[in-house]
């Protein structure tokens, strides 16, 4: 496989909310619970440790926009010698439109590739870390891109039931499916997303998201 660049792609907020049987997480907000701190003192360093840089053609940051003074200073301190974009929430979706949650994140992580210069872009949480070297090569196994898989979908079905909902697949058994592709980390190509983003603006209308269409 002849070396090439690739993306990154990391979505991150300060704080994170999580929904029990009890209801909204009600855990106060302090720097223990900060995801910028945590992902600059813990999980950036492994991935400067195992990142190979020359590979990488920018790394792309997707933040809130109330977040970005923070978040670039903290920025300035840990990572260099790297190319590195911050993109705000509301360049993707307007802040008219008012939601939140995974569905937010998952419609951020593919209306990324407007920014993206690589045919191929890595997605990774904040909370990810890397245990050993990583290249443009691995990418790849035996000639054809990677993907993480999961047997079914019972992990996750909410993530796959906002989909079907999103496609309109209203008669597909879903629960049905196996060995089916995993949430993050993932590979994903950006002419592919572009056509999934076209395709899914003709069903649905052509809307606008954001500042542009799509």
């Amino acid at each position: 496989m002849t070396t090439s660049k690739y993306s990154i792609v990391i979505p991150i907020k300060q704080y994170t909310y999580f929904w029990s049987s009890n209801g909204l997480d009600d855990r106060k907000n302090t720097k223990n619970h900060d995801n910028i701190r945590r992902f600059f003192e813990i999980s950036w360093k492994t991935h400067d440790k195992n990142l190979k840089k020359e590979d990488i053609d920018c790394i792309y940051f997707i933040i809130p926009r109330n977040e970005k003074t923070y978040f670039e200073s903290m920025l300035k301190k840990h990572i260099i010698n790297i190319n590195t974009k911050l993109i705000t929430e509301d360049e993707m979706i307007s802040s008219t439109y008012d939601f939140t949650s995974h569905r937010k994140q998952m419609l951020l992580k593919l209306l990324i590739y407007k920014y993206i210069k690589t045919e191929l872009y890595l997605i990774l949480d904040d909370d990810i870390i890397s245990l050993k070297p990583f290249t443009y090569n691995d990418l790849f196994f035996q000639k054809k891109i990677r993907y993480a898989s999961e047997p079914d979908i019972t992990s996750q079905p909410y993530v796959w039931e906002c989909s079907r909902d999103l496609l309109k697949l209203t008669n597909t058994n879903i629960y049905r499916l196996k060995n089916t592709m995993s949430i993050t980390p993932e590979i994903l190509i950006k002419s592919v997303v572009h056509n999934m983003m076209i395709y899914l603006l003709n069903k649905h209308d052509s809307i606008e998201i954001g500042r542009a269409h799509v």
